[in-house]
Parts: structure tokens; C-alpha cells; sequence
């Protein structure tokens, strides 16, 4: 088990003088995205709502240990990638297996967001997840792997990732799944 120790969330980037200080190239839900995919507890932790949220529970009851034990259960979550979890549920999916080793992220747009989560949301960010190949890819209920999905993600007022679905921290746009792998040909196979 690995141990992580955060204190607290990173700042959001600074943004220079002028332009809004919220784009998408700064965007949290972007940053959470690469850092989901690169398996960096030492962002997706504190900036996501319902971990942050545990480890003050941790805290409160003073367990000796408990919160290095229960960051690295936490940690060791995030990372954990087996196959067979690499498969979309009607409940959702697990934010490691969307934002895979591999996959491009592309900021889509945003909006207002949800109304009924655990903390009032600033705004949900759209981003569409392209696979590098089908065996990395998140497979459909059907069991066929996407090659783009588009997912939202809620950000709360306090800057931290929302949880929006029973499975996973993503909201899915099951209308947006598309399948146009290259043709083995096309790549030179």
C-alpha cells in the first residue's frame, strides 16, 4: 500500500491580468482528468469531494494511523485499473477506466450543472475522452469498446469534483459514444 500524505487542495493557476481566470486550458476538470490518468493522488485526493470529505471524517475521530492508512486506500483505488473493471455499468463507470493511460482529453463546453448533489456546483465541464485502442478503451453495456465518449464533470463551489453518478464521480453522455475505429488497413495493418 502506498502512502500519500496531503495536506491541502493546490491552488487553482494563477491566472495573468486581463483574460477570465477560468478557461479551459486551466480548467480543474481537466487537471483531475490527467491526474485520474496518471494515477496522482496527491491531486485527484483533495480535489475530489467525497475523499475529501472521508479523510475529515478520519480526522474527527482521531484514529491513531488511520489517515495514512486511509489515503492509501484511497491512493491504491485510484490506481487500480484490472480489466475486467474496463466495462461501462448501467450505474456508471469508475473515473480511472475513462480517463485511461492514453486517452486524449478535449475540453467540449460547460454549463450551470446539477442541483442535486452533496455541494452546490459552480459549473460541469464537458469532455470528450478519445481511446488510443480498443483494448484500453471503456466497453459499452454491450461490451464494445468506444473510441469517444463525451463525460461532464461537477466541480463545486469549493472547487473539488462531485460525485454524479453510483459508480464513478462522471456524468455520461451515452448519446455521445462513437465507434469509428481505424480500419487496420488505414494504420498500415
Amino acid at each position: 500500500m502506498r502512502q500519500v500524505r496531503v495536506l491541502e487542495p493546490l491552488p487553482p493557476p494563477q491566472a495573468p491580468a486581463g483574460p477570465p481566470a477560468h478557461t479551459p486550458e486551466n480548467c480543474l476538470a481537466l487537471r483531475y482528468a490527467r491526474a485520474v490518468q496518471d494515477g496522482n493522488c496527491e491531486i485527484v485526493i483533495p480535489h475530489t469531494h467525497w475523499m475529501r470529505e472521508r479523510l475529515k471524517a478520519i480526522l474527527a475521530g482521531a484514529e491513531k494511523g488511520a489517515e495514512d492508512r486511509v489515503r492509501g486506500e484511497l491512493c491504491d483505488k485510484i490506481q487500480y485499473r484490472p480489466a475486467e473493471g474496463n466495462q461501462l455499468r448501467k450505474e456508471g463507470a469508475e473515473d480511472q477506466y475513462v480517463f485511461a493511460p492514453g486517452a486524449t482529453f478535449e475540453w467540449v463546453s460547460e454549463d450551470a450543472g446539477r442541483t442535486d448533489l452533496d455541494a452546490p456546483v459552480r459549473r460541469r465541464t464537458w469532455i470528450r475522452v478519445v481511446f488510443p485502442v480498443r483494448s484500453r478503451a471503456l466497453s459499452d453495456l454491450k461490451g464494445r469498446p468506444i473510441r469517444s465518449m463525451v463525460v461532464g464533470v461537477n466541480v463545486s463551489v469549493g472547487e473539488t469534483v462531485l460525485k454524479a453518478s453510483v459508480v464513478g464521480n462522471l456524468e455520461i453522455d451515452y448519446g455521445s459514444f462513437r465507434y469509428d475505429w481505424p480500419s487496420p488497413q488505414a494504420i498500415g495493418g
